[in-house]
């Protein structure tokens, strides 16, 4: 195919675990999760006529080492890195954060969030390295939806990095930053497919 579509499809109820005082909570903190289920952002669905990857079994801890943890892009462990509830990779996700979880249950919170915006863009060529890509947080975006409410859409006329982002805020209007997924959309034989995704968030 000459293009394709990236669809991103978002979820009912999203929330952001935070440590942030005085946002509005739904009065469930971090310990009562599963904390292989940490993938708050949002609730992003990376689906479509990319044919995504399927969801990997979500693992304990383990995989990428201790807290250098594992990145993205040329040499990274794809495959041994830890695994949100959603089967995505845990970017810069260590062995250590399982045990963080556990000290930090009771400054930890789960909040409700309203997705203000969404942004996709292109942020690099499959050849990138994980210091060549950037770190979490919003980018230039190729094109920006404000409020949306189902799925947003971008076409894909070249293979490489891909970052989709929501920007979130509390039910009070507190900004609680972006969240994103990164992925990787690898060319095979002139069909596009998803060959890597990754929960890319800021530090809790």
């Amino acid at each position: 195919m000459d293009s394709a579509q990236l669809l991103a499809e978002l979820v009912d109820d999203p929330w952001v675990a935070t440590r942030r005082d005085g946002v509005p909570i739904n009065g469930q903190n971090a310990q009562s999760l599963d904390s292989n289920a940490k993938d708050s952002p949002s609730g992003l669905s990376v689906i479509g006529s990319l044919s995504p990857v399927g969801a990997a079994q979500a693992q304990k801890g383990g995989g990428g080492g201790g807290r250098g943890a594992v990145g993205r892009g040329r040499g990274s462990s794809y495959s041994d890195a830890p695994r949100t509830g959603r089967g995505r990779a845990k970017y810069h996700g260590g062995a250590y954060v399982g045990t963080w979880y556990d000290d930090h249950d009771d400054e930890v919170r789960r909040a409700e969030t309203e997705i203000s915006e969404v942004g996709i863009a292109r942020i690099g060529p499959v050849s990138d390295t994980d210091e060549e890509l950037p770190a979490p947080g919003p980018v230039s975006w190729d094109e920006t939806w404000q409020n949306p409410d189902d799925t947003v859409s971008i076409d894909v006329t070249n293979a490489g990095w891909y970052r989709v982002g929501t920007h979130t805020t509390a039910a009070d209007g507190t900004n609680l930053g972006w969240e994103a997924v990164d992925v990787l959309v690898k060319d095979d034989n002139d069909t596009y497919s998803i060959a890597q995704k990754w929960k890319v968030s800021p530090r809790i």
